[in-house]
């Protein structure tokens, strides 16, 4: 696999998982932490639903697993687009308290690349997972700016969403701040930008904490 191919697919896994739940994204976190670079393709995870439980603060594998087997990520490779689901097996041992667990071969050489994104065992609420993951990808040029409509919808709220900027800045910019800037290894602040009297956009400054 190409390295322009790599990229693509990893971009287009960390939008796919935009559409996850908190509790779905933290099983995926979890699962990826758990995988090696060498395991086999065919590989079937074993996994202890109570350490499972534990280690994501999440309840209701059986339900968060088969909502994951519904959920289609589609990866373009070679021009041609794949669809496939973020599980491709999911079985509850409920005797022996496990569950076993398949990925998709296809996904495999990017869930590994994943496996170095993520921070949700960090982070808990959804709004901060993405503004981070967001924010990360611009780490080396320090600095981007986005419209509010932009942003709305990379977090998720829609377009429609917190149709006053100030309910925006209060409920999901602010509190996101907060979480990214004292629990991951970035931090970041921004400004706003007007048009008129209404603030139209936000410039982000982002950058690694000097220790992390």
């Amino acid at each position: 696999m190409e390295k322009n191919e790599r990229v693509v697919g990893l971009n287009q896994l960390m939008e796919a998982r935009y559409k996850l739940s908190v509790r779905e994204q933290r099983i995926i976190s979890y699962l990826v932490s758990q995988m090696n670079v060498d395991d086999e393709n065919s590989k079937i995870y074993s996994l202890s639903i109570k350490d499972l439980c534990e280690m994501t603060g999440v309840t209701g594998i059986k339900e968060i697993t088969h909502g994951l087997q519904q959920k289609l990520v589609k990866i373009t490779k070679e021009g041609a687009v794949y669809s496939v689901t973020w599980l491709s097996l999911a079985v509850h041992n409920e005797n022996e308290g496990t569950i076993d667990i398949r990925i998709d071969p296809l996904l495999k050489p990017f869930f590994f690349q994943l496996k170095q994104e993520l921070t949700e065992f960090q982070l808990k609420s959804s709004n901060a997972i993405r503004l981070y993951e967001l924010l990360k990808q611009y780490i080396v040029i320090g600095e981007k700016r986005f419209t509010i409509n932009e942003l709305k919808e990379y977090i998720g709220v829609g377009k429609e969403g917190y149709k006053k900027y100030a309910d925006f800045k209060r409920k999901v910019i602010l509190p996101a701040e907060k979480e990214i800037n004292e629990k991951t290894g970035i931090t970041f602040h921004f400004k706003e930008i007007k048009k008129g009297r209404s603030v139209e956009s936000l410039h982000f400054f982002v950058k690694f904490k000097a220790n992390s």
